[in-house]
């Protein structure tokens, strides 16, 4: 028996109603959202600044800064998903292979008209639940979308973007791990408000904004109560203590009743 994924099926019967029984009603497609999908496959575009300003190079520092964190977190946040959803028995994931990975694909992509990515939780689950169980599943999906680029895009432009959205929220509910956020839940208010507070801030704002003011809020936290618990003790030490030989020199000694 052939197993064809679910969210595949979705992608086509979505397709080919918003092509034909849809069509003309509205419905937001791919093509609507964020344009034709480019041709111009390895193109070399050799890099360039540009007119150099303060605003520029404020830009520069962010965006860099900002790529650079998104990419490394959610790769490894991803890897280690991706060894748990399998139930990877063999060679975990290396963090340093990681990040020098996503070094070489952030130097090496733009050159050749390509966006910097990373391995995507969004992506990995799916996968995953489709059945791959090893890193072959990787490269076969990035051949993949290197034909799906070529051959299909035209047709790739008219996937209602109701249908990613639908894809998105099935993939996100999988993700969800009731006993991993009793656990969470179990370890104190404050590790369940930062849980909370992610998980809200993230769909509202952005990866970025929602992580990292989580990450800046925990950290301002932990530091008042480090403080907070620091303070007594240090009041402690700094009291005067009498010396041993205190009550000997004066004749002071306890008398019993």
């Amino acid at each position: 028996m052939i197993f064809i994924p679910a969210p595949l099926l979705a992608l086509g019967l979505c397709t080919l109603l918003a092509a034909t029984v849809l069509s003309g009603e509205g419905v937001a497609l791919v093509r609507d959202e964020y344009g034709t999908i480019p041709s111009n496959f390895f193109v070399f575009t050799p890099p360039r600044l540009p007119e150099a300003t303060a605003a520029m190079f404020g830009d520069l520092v962010y965006f860099v800064l900002a790529i650079v964190f998104v990419s490394g977190v959610e790769s490894l946040l991803c890897s280690s998903m991706a060894d748990r959803l399998a139930n990877n028995r063999g060679t975990k994931f290396d963090p340093d292979k990681e990040f020098w990975g996503q070094g070489m694909v952030q130097i090496i992509t733009p050159l050749f008209n390509g966006f910097p990515c990373t391995g995507a939780l969004a992506r990995t689950a799916t996968s995953i639940k489709a059945g791959a169980v090893t890193p072959l599943a990787g490269y076969f999906k990035g051949v993949l979308k290197i034909i799906l680029a070529i051959f299909v895009a035209p047709y790739l432009e008219m996937v209602p973007m109701a249908c990613i959205g639908g894809i998105l929220l099935w993939v996100a509910s999988n993700m969800i791990k009731p006993a991993e956020i009793l656990e969470v839940w179990s370890k104190g208010r404050l590790d369940a408000a930062m849980m909370v507070y992610t998980a809200v801030m993230v769909p509202m704002t952005d990866f970025l904004t929602g992580v990292l003011s989580a990450l800046a809020l925990y950290a301002l936290i932990s530091w008042v109560r480090h403080t907070r618990t620091r303070a007594p003790s240090a009041e402690a030490s700094a009291a005067p203590r009498p010396s041993p030989g205190d009550g000997a020199i004066s004749g002071e000694f306890p008398v019993a009743p």
